[in-house]
């Protein structure tokens, strides 16, 4: 079935539809915190997201690509918020905790995804989208290295100290990290 039996507005009623990808994205995160990811059919994402599969298969070819462009728009979202020339001081400091925070409100929604998904892949592109983005050469082997212990050690503190209930303050959280980046960036 193509068009909604209740379309949730006049357009759609009308059989005119207004893609969306933001509303997409939205209705795949509504879905997967109700049920695992491998349970919602392309149909039944179309629906909630109130758009005809045709026009789901001319943007996207599996639920899996919805998810990979949902993860990058977090993974920007963070890059945004700390700037290049980023530093360990009070302003670190203070930018580290915005991040935190911008982990923490959005935690429930991610953990759905990874959690549903394979986590491997979450860290694998997260890894190589920050690579990208911050320019970290290929050839440097060391300064990778470096990188990726410090990317997915951040990761993992963090997402532990989220399921552990935040036992720490942000800010307690944040000085730590930058204390660990900074004994990993002595090494180099």
């Amino acid at each position: 079935e193509e068009k909604p039996a209740n379309p949730r507005s006049n357009l759609a009623s009308m059989g005119i539809y207004i893609f969306s990808f933001k509303a997409l994205k939205e209705a795949l995160c509504k879905l997967v915190e109700e049920k695992p990811l491998s349970d919602i059919s392309i149909t039944e994402l179309c629906l909630e997201a109130d758009i005809n599969r045709m026009t789901f298969y001319k943007n996207y070819g599996t639920i899996k690509e919805v998810v990979k462009e949902i993860y990058f728009d977090y993974f920007d979202e963070m890059i945004k918020m700390i700037p290049d020339d980023w530093q360990r001081d009070e302003k670190g400091i203070e930018l580290s905790i915005e991040c935190i925070r911008f982990f923490k409100d959005n935690y429930k929604r991610m953990a759905a995804l990874t959690n549903n998904y394979e986590d491997k892949m979450f860290l694998g592109m997260m890894i190589e989208h920050y690579m990208q983005k911050r320019k970290v050469e290929e050839t440097d082997i060391l300064k990778r290295y470096s990188f990726v212990y410090e990317t997915m050690g951040s990761f993992t503190i963090l997402t532990g100290w989220l399921a552990e209930g935040c036992p720490i303050s942000e800010e307690q959280l944040a000085q730590f990290i930058m204390k660990m980046s900074d004994a990993i960036e002595s090494i180099e």
